[in-house]
């Protein structure tokens, strides 16, 4: 995971470790070491979840090619629309400890809640057509 490439790469079989329940795969032994040195910088944020998704305590599968540094840590994206959406609301980082709380997603059963949540929505979602209209609004008023 950690690159100087600027995106995402993959990584060699036989340069690999374990961290926290995951495998991490890299392109050299220089970038292990940067991970081991601090991973906490490298390891996607919500479990590699797509973070949009989070916010609405929807834990749908990320894009590893759709992903920013915030603050220092990874957060991957379902996809373009997806990672404008969470940008444009500057409540959204903070908001998923309000549908998740501090749960770890690890032992949590994604399946059931991605078709759970569709229908018991938490109190500030919002449709994809209301999610585009309001990155529209956003970007005419640039």
């Amino acid at each position: 995971m950690p690159t100087t490439l600027g995106k995402h790469t993959l990584g060699k079989a036989d340069v690999k470790t374990d961290h926290d329940g995951a495998t991490y795969r890299f392109m050299s032994e220089e970038n292990k070491a940067m991970f081991l040195k601090e991973p906490a910088k490298y390891v996607p944020q919500y479990g590699g979840y797509c973070s949009n998704g989070i916010v609405y305590g929807i834990p749908w599968g990320g894009d590893p090619e759709t992903w920013k540094i915030i603050g220092g840590k990874r957060y991957i994206f379902g996809g373009t629309s997806s990672k404008n959406y969470f940008l444009m609301d500057e409540k959204a980082n903070s908001r998923w400890r309000t549908v998740i709380g501090r749960m770890k997603l690890k032992g949590h059963n994604a399946f059931i809640q991605r078709y759970k949540r569709p229908a018991l929505r938490v109190p500030h979602y919002k449709t994809g057509k209301e999610l585009e209209a309001q990155w529209q609004k956003q970007q005419a008023a640039k």
